[in-house]
């Protein structure tokens, strides 16, 4: 079996697109699984990078994802959007969040995942103001 180098997730409501790259930057394969079945799958993944494109739910998953012992980094949207090289779809936004998260310049960097209540302190003073 090929070794995992990076997996790169599209979070959703109902489904999560997920792809997973070799160290060649092959495609393994780009699959969709439910909330409790990406659970499942990364419990049972070997620790490496796992790419998300920032966003709420990629800070509750990173610090999930964080505890099992694996890599989180967050690609910003507009790093994702430009590396998109057809229409828009689960399956096209892995390829292209994965592109963004393997740059070597430096732009996508490893962002820190917020901790829980931060990132609740964070929502709740945008919504007072």
């Amino acid at each position: 079996m090929k070794k995992i180098k990076l997996v790169a997730v599209d979070l959703a409501k109902r489904c999560y697109q997920v792809g997973a790259i070799d160290q060649n930057g092959k495609l393994i394969y780009n699959r969709k699984y439910s909330p409790a079945k990406f659970a499942l799958a990364m419990q049972q993944l070997e620790p490496t990078t796992i790419a998300m494109e920032a966003c709420a739910a990629a800070h509750y998953w990173g610090r999930k994802l964080q505890a099992l012992g694996h890599e989180v980094r967050l690609v910003p949207p507009q790093h994702a959007e430009a590396f998109r090289r057809v229409h828009k779809s689960d399956a096209h936004d892995v390829l292209s969040i994965a592109e963004a998260a393997q740059r070597p310049n430096g732009d996508c960097k490893k962002f820190c995942v917020r901790a829980g209540l931060m990132n609740h302190s964070l929502t709740m003073n945008r919504f007072s103001n």
